[in-house]
């Protein structure tokens, strides 16, 4: 639309089940082009199996390639909390030297990104350990199986919705898709 001189103008603020609709299909336009769930679920597949076949064994020397798919859910399952490296990568057979690399080769491919806790006290910022955040809701979705019919009545609907409502705004304020810029965005005051 926008390359043929047409821009989309929003019919107004999302809320409720709409915006989780939203935030769980995520940014990627590929995605959002597709009108199913199985099919945006298989895109997401296919291009984090990509990533992980071609992008990471360009970037890294990663010796077992396999266990990265399920290392990946399992830090899906520790977005948005502090995490336990060492801790998630043995429960997929990674000691804890590998499971930082690999973290950090998700980060290089734009997966994911550590977050510092905020402190007070610059020591305790850096000592700390940080907040994994995925830089798509839709693949953290994704890799965690859900649907906003999954959600539904379920105990955790207002946490999972809150934690991707987070990474959601996350993503787009990083990506520059709002008003705010990032000088703003630390002095906590809106551009508009």
């Amino acid at each position: 639309m926008v390359f043929a001189g047409q821009i989309p103008v929003p019919d107004g603020p999302l809320r409720g089940n709409d915006l989780v609709e939203v935030v769980l299909c995520g940014g990627y336009p590929e995605v959002l082009s597709r009108n199913s769930y199985r099919r945006r679920s298989v895109w997401i597949k296919q291009y984090l199996d990509a990533l992980i076949q071609r992008d990471v064994q360009d970037i890294a020397n990663v010796e077992k390639l396999s266990i990265l798919p399920q290392f990946l859910r399992a830090l899906s399952l520790a977005a948005g909390h502090l995490c336990n490296y060492a801790q998630l990568g043995a429960k997929v057979g990674l000691d804890h030297k590998t499971s930082s690399k690999y973290v950090t080769v998700f980060e290089q491919i734009f997966i994911l990104s550590r977050v510092e806790t905020w402190e007070a006290n610059r020591l305790k910022r850096i000592v700390k350990t940080p907040k994994l955040q995925f830089l798509d809701s839709g693949v953290l979705a994704n890799l965690q199986g859900l649907t906003s019919a999954s959600l539904q009545g379920s105990f955790s609907f207002r946490e999972c919705s809150g934690n991707f409502c987070f990474q959601f705004s996350v993503k787009t304020i990083v990506s520059g898709r709002t008003k705010w810029n990032r000088k703003m965005l630390l002095a906590g005051i809106s551009t508009t």
